[in-house]
């Protein structure tokens, strides 16, 4: 007899499993004054929105933030996760309580204690811990800061009246200038104090060293070059394509120019601090610009939302007719969902109801793929069954003590295999083993 071969299955059926759920001054005040610095715009910094994750998730998201190696940074949006999930999980436990108290009228023995919510607790612990230990080793950090700054500010003071080689003078006090920007933060009661003090002395030893005409025009030169170089920059940023990223720089020049170089040469003055706050009120220019046409950016990008959730809405209301059909459908949504929290601010009256329309078309979206994957499931126990049936058959069959007179019938049973339909590979070629030994033999 004709042995049997099975027959080939797409792997686009080796699993019939479920998918994951969708989870949703004018120069000679430079000296004296510090230069305006242009504010820093916070319109599009992006408030993060948690409502489109399960509360399980929550986790994840803080694990990551409070292990992130810019931590110290993310202060607010890590206590938000935390606020945000303490809220939402306030409520259900409120709810199992109350289930609790109408069935045993008490809540003697109530207790609600979740594994997501321990791990979400032993994760906070571990910030608060780290938290503190950070702030300690900061205020100690800026302590020893300060005393440095005040170490570099007596070593300039005791170059002042130091008549004899004042070429070597000079270079000593450009390095104490390098080693005093170099250092870190100070207790912000005593930064401004110790920055006044800085300053002043700064500002006595530069009188004093311009009474040496050649050191004078040696550091009125290296000053123009810097300053050059901070007017080049800032002129360039007035084409740069973020506005916001210009302004955050353009903030860096200003404290740079404060704080870095000292004078340039008189004739010089006027031309330099001029082209420096030209290109600052272009930039400024382009920041107004971009706050009046905020409204406009913000219904833009409301639009792009709103396409976004039609993108979705299709991809369940075509219904994906297979496996691979919804596990393309389900990447699709995996990048759609990414680039909808991508996109920026939206108007604040709005910002509620596309978010309640994204959660809305992902559980849609889930709804109908678990439907499908309910159906298969069903489909597949009939498969199964079927093959099972078959095996069992051939199995009598071959202890029936006249099996020669089935010929028939196997070959009947071999076509009946092959239009069984399709399982999961594994348990497929389980029973296909099973299936050929069975026939093999007969």
């Amino acid at each position: 007899m004709e042995k049997s071969t099975e027959p080939s299955e797409s792997k686009q059926e080796e699993g019939i499993n479920e998918a994951s759920e969708i989870s949703t001054s004018q120069e000679e005040q430079s000296k004296t004054t510090e230069p305006k610095t242009v504010p820093e715009d916070k319109t599009t910094q992006t408030k993060i929105n948690f409502d489109s994750l399960e509360l399980e998730a929550y986790t994840d998201v803080l694990k990551k933030m409070i292990h992130a190696s810019d931590w110290t940074k993310k202060g607010k949006e890590i206590q938000e996760v935390i606020s945000q999930f303490d809220s939402r999980f306030g409520k259900i436990f409120h709810e199992k309580r109350k289930e609790f108290i109408a069935i045993e009228g008490n809540d003697l023995d109530f207790e609600f204690s979740p594994h997501y919510k321990k791990e979400f607790s032993q994760l906070v612990r571990e910030y608060k811990a780290n938290k503190s230990a950070h702030y300690k080793s900061q205020e100690k950090s800026q302590k020893e800061n300060l005393e440095k700054r005040l170490e570099i500010i007596e070593e300039i003071k005791a170059l002042i009246g130091i008549s004899e080689n004042n070429s070597n003078n000079y270079k000593k006090f450009r390095a104490l200038q390098e080693s005093w920007h170099q250092k870190g933060q100070v207790p912000r009661a005593e930064s401004n104090n110790v920055w006044e003090t800085y300053k002043h002395h700064v500002e006595r030893f530069y009188d004093f060293l311009h009474l040496d005409r050649a050191l004078r025009e040696k550091d009125f030169k290296h000053n123009y070059e810097e300053k050059l170089k901070l007017i080049e920059r800032a002129e360039s940023l007035v084409a740069h394509q973020d506005v916001v990223v210009a302004i955050r720089e353009l903030n860096v020049l200003h404290r740079k120019w404060k704080t870095d170089l000292g004078p340039v040469a008189r004739e010089h003055r006027e031309e330099l601090w001029s082209r420096f706050q030209d290109a600052t009120a272009k930039i400024h220019e382009r920041k107004n610009e971009y706050n009046k046409n905020i409204d406009a950016i913000l219904l833009e990008n409301l639009g792009k939302k709103k396409a976004i959730l039609t993108q979705i809405e299709e991809l369940y209301t075509d219904h994906p007719s297979n496996h691979n059909a919804w596990q393309n459908s389900l990447k699709q949504v995996h990048a759609l969902k990414e680039e909808f929290h991508n996109i920026g601010r939206i108007p604040r009256a709005q910002n509620k109801a596309i978010w309640n329309d994204f959660r809305m078309v992902l559980k849609n979206f889930n709804h109908k793929k678990n439907e499908f994957y309910k159906v298969q499931k069903q489909e597949e126990k009939v498969h199964i069954a079927e093959k099972k049936a078959l095996i069992t058959e051939v199995k009598s069959i071959l202890e029936s003590s006249d099996w020669r007179s089935y010929t028939d019938r196997m070959k009947a049973i071999q076509v009946a295999w092959k239009k069984t339909g399709r399982i999961s590979r594994k348990l497929s070629n389980q029973l296909w083993e099973e299936f050929k030994t069975a026939t093999d033999l007969y």
